[in-house]
């Protein structure tokens, strides 16, 4: 009886590669959507958006602290973003870093924003950046 003649002394080898490989490809999948998660992607808060406003305080700060000094415009896109407008700070806010960079004094390069500021541009981005 020859039941078992897949498990010859040439297919074992290949079995452990492609099992290998699966195993490679599950854990780089895994690493991928781990590290896309971040404190920003938490579910939005109403509590706090009509304190603050992105015209008010939120691009005022932008075009002062990012986009006009030549970082994050649209001529530069410092990081791969551009900080111009609401669309381009949105886009960074889904990357994950926004605010976690400006609070820790890595953003801008000039020094690190004042606490009140950052207590802002925090309660923005826990509202998920609205247009208001």
């Amino acid at each position: 009886m020859r039941n078992f003649d897949f498990l010859n002394y040439k297919t074992i080898p290949i079995m452990k590669k492609t099992g290998l490989f699966l195993f490679a490809l599950f854990a780089i999948v895994l690493y991928q959507s781990c590290s896309k998660q971040s404190h920003e992607s938490t579910p939005c808060s109403t509590s706090n958006t009509t304190i603050v406003s992105y015209a008010r305080d939120i691009a005022p700060l932008m075009a002062a602290s990012c986009s006009q000094s030549g970082c994050h415009s649209l001529a530069s896109k410092a990081g791969g973003h551009q900080f111009t407008n609401l669309a381009g700070i949105k886009e960074a806010l889904d990357h994950g870093h926004f605010y976690s960079e400006m609070s820790s004094g890595q953003m801008p390069p000039s020094g690190k924003l004042p606490d009140s500021t950052l207590a802002k541009v925090k309660s923005w981005v826990d509202a998920c950046g609205p247009d208001n």
